[in-house]
């Protein structure tokens, strides 16, 4: 979809941003985020990764910015915002 076609296009060190504005849309971005963490393709049954692939993004919002009491105060329509950063490694 769009999230993997624009990861492609970043250049290493680009930040990646995304703003959701409904809950399904935050958990689609939150699980392609740690999917692209880390990339082991080792088998499940190993206790430990062996295979060491890097993963592809660095995440830099552990949990998602909301917007402020003064951005709502000038933009209602903000108040169901989140905004998920990373940056391309």
């Amino acid at each position: 979809g769009a999230l993997e076609s624009s990861l492609d296009h970043l250049n290493v060190g680009g930040r990646f941003g995304v703003i959701s504005y409904q809950s399904l849309e935050d958990r689609l971005i939150k699980q392609f985020f740690r999917a692209n963490v880390k990339r082991c393709v080792c088998p499940p049954q190993l206790p430990v990764c062996i295979c060491n692939q890097p993963g592809k993004l660095k995440i830099l919002t552990k949990k998602p910015v909301y917007p402020s009491a003064l951005e709502l105060s000038l933009n209602r329509r903000a108040r169901s915002a989140k905004l998920r950063a990373a940056v391309r490694i």
